[in-house]
Formats: C-alpha cells, sequence, structure tokens
C-alpha cells in the first residue's frame, strides 16, 4: 500500500499552494497530475491524492521543485476562500466526482492537441528546411522475407562465382637458339624478362597446380525454422499508447503505424481512427485523412453519447483542414460549420472559419 506523505497548503482569495517535501525522492521520479478537482503528487512509496474543495483551473497551474519540496500553485475558478482543501463527501460522492473531473481533464488536451496540430497546418517549414531533409541520403530498407505456409523463409543465396585461373604462358628455352643465327639477331631480339635456366634437374614435368572450384550454376534456399514465439501479442491499448507516444514526439510515420496495427487488433478504438488522421494531416497525405475507408461505420460511438460528439467534432475539424490543404474550401467551410455548430462558444474554431471563407473568396 502507498503511503501518504506529509504537506503543507494554504490560500487567499484568487489561488491555493501545496507544499509536499520529496523526502530525498529525485525529481525525475516525481509524477504530477492536476485536474480541475483532483490534484495527485507520486513518488515512490509515497502518493498523495487530494479531491478538492472546488475548481481550479489545471491550465493556469504552476509547479516548481526547490531545495527538495514541490510546490505547486493553482488558481481558483472563483474567486472565494475555501477554508478547507479537501471535498466532503462518501467515497462513492469522491469517486464519481474524481472520475468526472479526469473525462474532463482529457478531453480538454485532445481538444487541445487537435488545435496545435491545426495550427502547425497553417504554417508548413520553410523550403530551405525541405532542401536540408531531402539532401539527407535515405538507408536502403533491406528485402521483405515471405514466410512460406510452413513457417520458413526462403532466403536467396547469391551465386559466387569464382574466376578461373589465368592461362600459363608457354617457358620459352632462350638458350637453345640455333647457332646460326647471327649475333646481331640475337642480340636485338633477346626477351626483355629472361627466364633462369635450371641446371638439368627438371625431369620436364609440370608444378602441382591448385584447382579452384567450379561456380555455382543454381540459387540455393535457406532453410530458417522458428521456435514457438514466448512473448504474447501486444494489446491494442499499448500500441495506442505507443503511438500517442510517438505522435508527441513527432514520429508521425511510427504513430501511423502503431494506430494501425491497434485498429487490426481492435477496430473499435475510436481514438486511433482520429489520432491516425492527424498523422496524415502531419505528413501530408490528405487524401488518406479523407479517404472514406479511413472510419468504419461500425466503429463510430453511439449516438448522442458525449464520446460521440467529441469524435464527430474532431473528426470534422482534422477534414476541413485537409480539404483546406486541399483547396476544397467549399467542402472545408461545411465541415468547420458544422464542427462549430457542435461547439458554439469556440472562439478558435470561429478563427478557423473565417480564415477558410477568406481563402475562398480569394480563391
Amino acid at each position: 500500500m502507498p503511503l501518504t506523505p506529509q504537506f503543507t497548503w494554504e490560500e487567499d482569495v484568487s489561488s491555493i499552494a501545496l507544499r509536499v517535501p520529496l523526502k530525498g525522492a529525485s525529481r525525475k521520479d516525481v509524477d504530477i497530475y492536476v485536474a480541475d478537482l483532483v490534484v495527485k503528487v507520486n513518488f515512490k512509496p509515497y502518493v498523495l491524492l487530494v479531491d478538492l474543495h472546488a475548481a481550479v483551473e489545471p491550465e493556469n497551474t504552476t509547479v516548481t521543485i526547490t531545495n527538495g519540496v514541490v510546490v505547486l500553485v493553482a488558481q481558483k475558478h472563483e474567486r472565494r476562500v475555501w477554508k478547507q482543501l479537501g471535498f466532503d463527501g462518501t467515497k462513492a460522492d469522491c469517486l464519481a466526482r474524481r472520475k468526472a473531473s479526469m473525462a474532463r481533464k482529457e478531453a480538454y488536451e485532445q481538444k487541445d492537441a487537435m488545435y496545435r496540430t491545426f495550427r502547425d497546418l497553417q504554417h508548413p517549414p520553410s523550403t530551405q528546411s525541405t532542401k536540408r531533409r531531402s539532401s539527407t541520403p535515405i538507408a536502403v530498407e533491406p528485402p521483405i522475407l515471405e514466410m512460406t505456409p510452413e513457417g520458413e523463409f526462403d532466403i536467396p543465396r547469391r551465386s559466387i562465382v569464382v574466376p578461373s585461373p589465368p592461362p600459363r604462358e608457354e617457358e620459352q628455352d632462350w638458350g637453345t637458339s640455333s647457332d646460326t643465327e647471327s649475333d646481331d639477331y640475337s642480340n636485338n631480339n633477346s626477351p626483355i624478362l629472361e627466364t633462369p635456366i635450371e641446371n638439368g634437374d627438371d625431369d620436364g614435368e609440370d608444378e602441382d597446380v591448385t584447382q579452384w572450384p567450379p561456380p555455382r550454376q543454381q540459387v540455393t534456399a535457406s532453410r530458417i525454422v522458428f521456435t514457438p514465439r514466448v512473448f504474447p501479442t501486444p494489446s491494442p491499448v499499448w500500441l495506442k499508447a505507443k503511438g500517442d507516444d510517438f505522435y508527441r514526439h513527432k514520429d508521425f510515420r511510427s504513430a501511423i503505424n502503431a494506430y494501425g496495427d491497434a485498429l487490426a487488433i481492435d477496430p473499435s478504438l475510436t481514438p486511433c481512427l482520429s489520432n491516425r488522421a492527424a498523422c496524415f494531416l502531419q505528413v501530408g497525405e490528405y487524401q488518406d485523412t479523407l479517404s472514406p475507408t479511413m472510419v468504419p461505420y461500425s466503429a463510430i460511438p453511439a449516438p448522442g453519447s458525449a464520446k460521440r460528439r467529441l469524435w464527430v467534432l474532431k473528426t470534422l475539424v482534422r477534414r476541413g483542414a485537409a480539404f483546406t490543404m486541399e483547396k476544397d474550401y467549399a467542402k472545408a467551410e461545411q465541415d468547420y460549420m458544422d464542427a462549430l455548430s457542435l461547439d458554439p462558444p469556440n472562439a478558435q474554431l470561429a478563427d478557423d472559419l473565417a480564415n477558410v471563407r477568406r481563402l475562398k473568396r480569394a480563391g
């Protein structure tokens, strides 16, 4: 069971401050989570979980670690004095309140990531950086090996051609020339390199010659047999988490592969569909974003649910961004109008819609 660390807190009308000593723990081992109604500070073996008395603003929260003490300062959503830090309620009330707060934080982070993606698309990289990337040599990928029904791989082996030894030149006995030849002829036509004459023990037989093996005339296949699989197939939730990590590190190709593998195992993972579409936007493959096969109808959340509304909102914004990049401003305008109808107070969506309409008039 984790232990609860010691902590102190104080407040004023507009903010609260929480101080937690780390007891020698390294700052890299500290995990801090802040939602509007939940604060969690985790460093082994201690876990501090506080259900706040009222709401704070997670986006306006600052965390500093100084002299082995975590100092968390959060702005209150409403300017008033709490007089107590924790929420008074039953265990069931606290649990329901905590789950709702975490769901709101997750929805906010997804929406924020979606708008950052669109903003990045509005400012493409400079031509100079593109040329620098294009000049980088591309590594040649090894060939893909196909597995036979017997669970083996056929790896073609290159034929190695061994060159034949060069022909031997006939030895000439320059010492047995005819006596009738003139001295001038023998002097002017002598070879450049003379072969030395042995004293006479040579019996006329050639020296031993090493024979090279003949070249192979056909392609052979190497047999590879694999042992049974030791590790289980990764779960789709784990693959989605890996895709999220790749996305945060801007490795969009790896994220596309991870999301695709997760969907191959569990096609009902709707966030993978939307996140993969965002990755296609980042790498400039807008047709893959717009393809109707990207979103199976069986994977769409149930109508009327909050999950359905958020999924539709994200899909409309990302599809609108793809239409904008394809210069299909009429369809982009319609998608942004539909998205704005789902989230009317969203000023960011209103600005994006105005930008698309301006491009439509100019084009």
